[in-house]
């Protein structure tokens, strides 16, 4: 009877054991198996090696993007060498710095060449050839007819505007009256010819049309048959109106001719005692010369 309840007893206790041992193991073996079944999971969410150089950044937010030999690091270009290369100089394959070229110079173009002047827009000088025609010559209220008159002219002309140029004009004619034997006096007329006039640009030469206006002093110079009795010098005036037009081959060079009506007024004192003698002389005329350009 005590036996029997000793087998009980310890059969009792060898249970209770054996259910604590196979909690126990339970407890212990479900954390290993919520490993395992996690693992799967975990594998799948770990992120691919970098391939980018150990402590370099990722980080490509870098705009621009960076040029050979950097790489971008928090928002800025690094360069790839370690030490970083000096200014001037490049990081070459991660390895070696070699000197930057330089960029190619950018040279600016020439200027456009300035158009060329027009013709009408230059300032000239000309000289001709001075010749009178007809005419007559008064003396004390006394006409005679007036021989042909030879002299020439200097002038220069500065355009004002487009159709109108102004210049001085230098006029030297030698006269006579039409008498037989008479020897030839002198003027030198210090004008200013005032133009109006049309020009006219074609594709390799220019052409002008004018009429002018000179007036000025005259300057007279009596020959001893003339001047009996009076000062070889007189002094007086001069006035006229010109037609006439050019042609210029080049912006520098042409010819022109003109033709017009001109009046001289001057008056000559009296070699001994008072009293004077006027003179009028008036008659035709003719230029023809050459222009230069400046």
């Amino acid at each position: 009877m005590s036996l029997t309840r000793t087998h009980g007893s310890v059969f009792a206790v060898f249970g209770v054991a054996l259910s604590w041992n196979v909690a126990a193991y339970a407890d212990t073996a479900a954390p290993g198996i919520a490993a395992t079944q996690a693992t799967p999971a975990t594998t799948q969410a770990a992120p691919a090696p970098s391939s980018s150089p150990v402590g370099i950044s990722a980080d490509t937010s870098c705009y621009p993007p960076c040029r050979a030999g950097y790489l971008c690091r928090n928002a800025a270009c690094v360069s790839m060498c370690n030490p970083p290369c000096p200014a001037g100089e490049a990081c070459v394959d991660g390895t070696r710095c070699e000197r930057e070229a330089s960029p190619p110079s950018v040279m600016e173009p020439p200027p456009p060449p300035l158009e060329p002047m027009s013709f009408a827009d230059r300032d000239y000088s000309a000289v001709a050839f001075h010749l009178g025609f007809g005419g007559s010559v008064k003396r004390s209220g006394v006409n005679r007819d007036l021989d042909t008159t030879l002299g020439f002219n200097l002038r220069g002309d500065i355009p004002v505007f487009r159709y109108m140029v102004i210049g001085p004009l230098l006029n030297f004619g030698a006269w006579r009256p039409d008498v037989s034997g008479a020897s030839r006096n002198y003027y030198l007329d210090v004008d200013v010819f005032l133009r109006g006039r049309i020009p006219i640009q074609l594709d390799k030469i220019g052409l002008q049309l004018w009429a002018g206006v000179p007036i000025g002093l005259t300057l007279d110079f009596l020959s001893d048959q003339e001047g009996t009795n009076l000062d070889g010098f007189g002094l007086g005036w001069n006035f006229g109106v010109m037609f006439g037009g050019a042609i210029h081959f080049t912006n520098r060079f042409g010819m022109f001719t003109e033709i017009g009506w001109l009046q001289h007024r001057f008056t000559h004192d009296a070699s001994s005692g008072s009293g004077s003698t006027d003179f009028r002389v008036s008659q035709g005329v003719w230029n023809i010369g050459f222009i230069l350009g400046d």
